[in-house]
């Protein structure tokens, strides 16, 4: 009886003590976490760490999500709510104090959903009531500084911890990054000419974009030196640059520069040296992009001379009073940008004129990570064949000529990794103009010029798809420019130009696995079942055409028959047969349906069973063991 209830007491003792661990780790060790899952989807990337330890502006994160409202009208919305808050109490827990986490529920009619409305949160009509689902985020900081998320898509769910930590840093990190630009297109618009009546022409829109979220800084062509504090250099059909200022881009990619380079092999928007009244003076204009030796000491090549053509995603233009596919001037669906980088995840349609074809160097220590590539169908065309332009001479010859080459080319890509420098024996020697004094030479910089370094850039084989033709259409009201696009092209430029702006953290981010995670078990079994039921579908249908011909034979063999609609008795007894074997059949079709339901409802039960009754008594069986062997140590 003493031993009876000494158990007893210690059972209780364990359930007090259970309870008060509890609550104590509670309190104390709410940072604490164990991520159990494959994937480990609750464990943040080293990257964000770094982020959020060093965050400069304090942030405050308010997630609006209409709890109540959800679990009345889009139950299916709850795990995918709950997840985002825990990651997002995640980022609170590892901002060292310097992130803020409020949750918020708007419900309908109330000040919360206003203030919901005043962030820019988009609300989702779920009733005839007028009630909205919100489900966004919305940042700031110290410094007025603002970012959103006006709602949490599930489509974006594998981008969650990019498009948070994008948010943060935007905010904990408030100062502009400055871009500086290099081109020989006429991107920030043309001046006019009053005394020739010409009234110039507006910047490109896609430059009006890159300035809203950038401090721009133009750099000449014939400079030789880079301004101290660029953190990103875009390169827009880059030609003609002195050895200097190649020099200069090498040595800022060697210091952790960050580059974004449309380089294109034969550029329609390029009519440097071209005279309109001599047609013949496109032979001798220079309309390839060149960077000289950086683009082989990078690890990749814009093949020269060469055009990238597709056939299966050509722009249709219109040819001897019709129309036909020209296979050089690309318009790119969905299904050729690569979905796990950031930079494409989320474009839908890109296109290009005349682009290049991308490709890494042999032996180049740098990773080359396509981003846009052709379909199959695609073939590389001679840049010669529209040196004089685009007719329909020179629509007809690509096609009459076209042979695919049954691989995909590469348009765009993301370079990195290790490099060695362009230049190992220092900088190029400057170049006097003559009659004037010669420049200076580079002094070098304390510690000297860099040999090696790790390269970030991004490189697209097109140019000519940042002019507006390309993308957008503009109409002018009331003397303002309004943009109606209808392709991404810009949208890759800010996506590309946002990615690269972050740190090495933020470019390392990557997309995560998905938190649902299949019945690979199940999906196994509906496989197998459905082969059974093609299979059974299959001879089904080989009875059928074999009754079916058996009776066309007995009514056309039939002596003396008035008509094929009389039917013997000889083809009375096939159709009854065939019947019968219909009947048959169709039971075995649903008998295979009913096993596989059977097949999963079993399986679910064990899980069930395991779940509910085998751990937990499992777990009662081995405290009740534990207690036991303490207690007899004890006594012995």
């Amino acid at each position: 009886m003493r031993t009876l209830t000494t158990s007893l007491l210690g059972l209780v003792v364990l359930a007090v003590l259970f309870f008060a661990v509890n609550l104590v780790g509670g309190m104390t060790l709410s940072s604490a976490r164990l991520d159990l899952t494959e994937a480990k989807l609750y464990t943040l990337s080293q990257g964000t760490k770094n982020i959020l330890a060093g965050i400069q502006d304090p942030v405050t994160l308010r997630l609006f999500y209409s709890k109540k409202l959800a679990s009345k009208e889009a139950e299916g919305l709850e795990r995918y709510a709950q997840r985002v808050t825990e990651l997002l109490q995640e980022y609170e827990a590892r901002s060292n104090g310097k992130l803020t986490l409020l949750q918020i529920d708007p419900e309908p009619f109330s000040e919360e959903e206003d203030l919901a409305a005043e962030f820019g949160m988009r609300g989702v009509p779920v009733n005839q009531a007028g009630e909205r689902i919100y489900f966004g985020i919305a940042g700031t900081n110290t410094t007025d500084g603002e970012a959103t998320i006006p709602f949490v898509e599930l489509p974006r769910e594998n981008f969650l911890e990019y498009d948070f930590t994008k948010l943060v840093y935007s905010l904990g990190y408030p100062q502009k990054r400055k871009v500086g630009l290099i081109t020989s297109l006429p991107v920030n618009g043309a001046p006019g000419n009053p005394m020739l009546g010409s009234r110039g022409t507006p910047p490109w829109l896609f430059m009006d974009q890159v300035r809203d979220a950038f401090d721009v800084v133009e750099i000449e062509r014939d400079a030789t030196e880079l301004p101290a504090d660029v953190d990103i250099l875009l390169l827009v059909h880059p030609k003609g640059l002195n050895d200097q200022l190649l020099f200069r881009i090498d040595q800022f990619a060697l210091n952790g520069g960050k580059v974004l380079a449309f380089l294109d092999p034969h550029c329609d928007a390029d009519t440097e040296g071209i005279n309109p009244q001599d047609q013949m003076s496109a032979f001798s204009a220079n309309r390839t992009s060149d960077l000289g030796p950086l683009t082989d000491a990078w690890g990749f090549e814009l093949v020269l001379e060469k055009l990238a053509a597709d056939r299966e995603h050509a722009e249709r233009v219109a040819i001897n009073s019709g129309d036909a596919p020209y296979p050089i001037w690309l318009n790119l669906p969905a299904e050729l940008f690569n979905p796990d980088d950031p930079v494409t995840a989320d474009l839908k349609k890109i296109r290009m004129a005349t682009p290049g074809v991308l490709r890494p160097v042999d032996g180049a220590a740098t990773s080359f990570e396509r981003l846009i590539w052709t379909g199959k169908e695609s073939m590389e065309v001679d840049r010669m064949k529209v040196v004089m332009g685009h007719s329909p001479s020179s629509v007809e010859t690509i096609l009459n000529e076209f042979v695919p080459l049954e691989q995909e080319l590469v348009l765009a890509a993301r370079v990195s990794g290790d490099i060695k420098t362009a230049y190992p024996d220092g900088p190029p020697e400057p170049v006097a103009v003559e009659g004037e004094t010669p420049p200076p030479a580079p002094v070098a910089p304390a510690g000297g010029w860099k040999q090696v370094g790790k390269l970030q850039c991004i490189v697209v084989a097109d140019a000519d798809m940042l002019a507006d033709n390309w993308w957008v259409r503009v109409m002018d009201f009331l003397g303002q420019r309004i943009a109606q696009p209808n392709a991404n092209n810009a949208d890759l430029v800010i996506n590309a130009l946002d990615n690269l702006s972050g740190n090495e953290d933020l470019i390392a981010l990557r997309s995560r696995q998905s938190f649902e995670r299949p019945f690979t078990r199940v999906e196994k079994m509906r496989d197998d079942a459905d082969a059974r039921f093609r299979e059974e579908e299959q001879a089904l249908q080989t009875e059928l055409e074999n009754a079916q011909k058996k009776i066309d034979e007995l009514q056309t063999t039939q002596e003396g028959a008035v008509s094929s609609l009389i039917l013997t008795p000889e083809a009375r007894a096939e159709i009854e047969r065939y019947r019968q074997v219909e009947k048959d059949t169709r039971k075995k079709l649903r008998d295979v349906k009913h096993s596989l339901t059977k097949d999963i409802e079993a399986l679910g039960t064990r899980l069930k069973v395991l779940h509910i009754v085998l751990l937990p008594f499992a777990l009662v069986l081995s405290t009740f063991a534990a207690y036991f062997l303490l207690a007899g140590r004890k006594r012995s």
